[in-house]
């Protein structure tokens, strides 16, 4: 609702609230009568919002060319906007390097916060043992996009190239843990695997040794014949 009027018009006092100070106060409620005088009121038409949305989105656009955040992380997209694969990728690049930028910081902060939590346990703890020399290295997760399929491609091709086997599961995404735990179960099965070949040529070693005429002893009668 759009109200005008000249200087000498106005909204006229208000005196059923009792809490408003003021004669030209209005609240517009459900089951109000608003009255003016020397005023002429009528509704404003509906208006093509477009230009707005525009000025919105060139604004979105600003703030991802200067930040390097991709478009589709500051407004909502969907269907065939949304990027993949290569494409996704590319867009990304810059988000990547910001977040590799501060995995070096942030990850050099962790060390040395945990060198000394470290030195400090050690002098005025106990039972830790002594490491020289210290290294300590903050381990983090990929930054980039990460395409299962093209990383297994690499993986495969790094073991055909002969790579260490750290080196592909790195490759693969795989934590250090998660390396020490495939190491320990590779050792556990290979001691399997030499525990049973060392059985068989222990019982072929006795086969041989045997006589090849010699037969068992029969009992009989109670008595060995």
């Amino acid at each position: 609702m759009l109200a005008e009027y000249t200087t000498e018009g106005g909204f006229n006092p208000i005196a059923d609230d009792a809490n408003i100070e003021g004669d030209d106060e209005l609240h517009i409620s459900p089951a109000r009568v608003i009255q003016v005088d020397n005023a002429r009121v009528h509704r404003l038409e509906a208006a093509n919002l477009l230009p707005m949305i525009e000025t919105k989105e060139a604004f979105v656009q600003a703030i991802a060319g200067v930040s390097r955040i991709p478009v589709y992380y500051l407004q909502p997209v969907g269907g065939a906007e949304v990027p993949s694969g290569e494409a996704l990728k590319q867009l990304e690049s810059g988000l990547v390097k910001r977040v590799q930028e501060r995995q070096l910081v942030f990850g050099q902060a962790w060390a040395d916060a945990m060198e000394i939590a470290y030195n400090i346990a050690k002098t005025f703890g106990a039972g830790l043992p002594e490491v020289e020399p210290l290294n300590i290295q903050a381990q983090w997760t990929d930054a980039n996009v990460r395409n299962e399929l093209q990383q297994a491609q690499v993986a495969e091709a790094y073991k055909r190239l002969g790579v260490p086997d750290d080196v592909v599961w790195t490759t693969l995404g795989f934590t250090p843990t998660d390396i020490a735990g495939f190491k320990g179960q590779a050792r556990r099965e290979e001691a399997v695997t030499v525990a049973a070949i060392a059985g068989e040529l222990r019982r072929a070693g006795l086969a041989a040794q045997r006589p090849a005429d010699s037969t068992p002893p029969v009992q009989q009668n109670g008595g060995i014949l």
